[in-house]
């Protein structure tokens, strides 16, 4: 899974949320520091008893991919005009 499996999902509503184990890569660190990051909040999620859930919009509002930034991605006619024309 990587960055754009997720915004997929969020513009979709494929799943509302991705386990842990798919989130570390995306965000480039150790399985253990994502863990962390669940525990102490920085990463937005959910916790089911010892199952960490993380909600696919706020991940990408926290990433910076933020809801907007992924409808004007999907959107042909909003995106970035090329300065060479040629």
């Amino acid at each position: 899974m990587n960055l754009e499996d997720v915004r997929r999902m969020q513009r979709t509503g494929e799943r509302a949320t991705i386990r842990p184990e798919e989130g570390y890569p995306i965000v480039g660190c150790s399985r253990g520091s994502f863990y962390q990051g669940l525990r102490d909040g920085t990463i937005p999620s959910l916790r089911l008893g010892k199952c960490y859930l993380i909600p696919v919009g706020p991940f990408l509002d926290w990433l910076g991919a933020s809801r907007n930034e992924v409808a004007e991605q999907t959107d042909p006619g909003s995106g970035p005009v090329s300065a060479a024309t040629g």
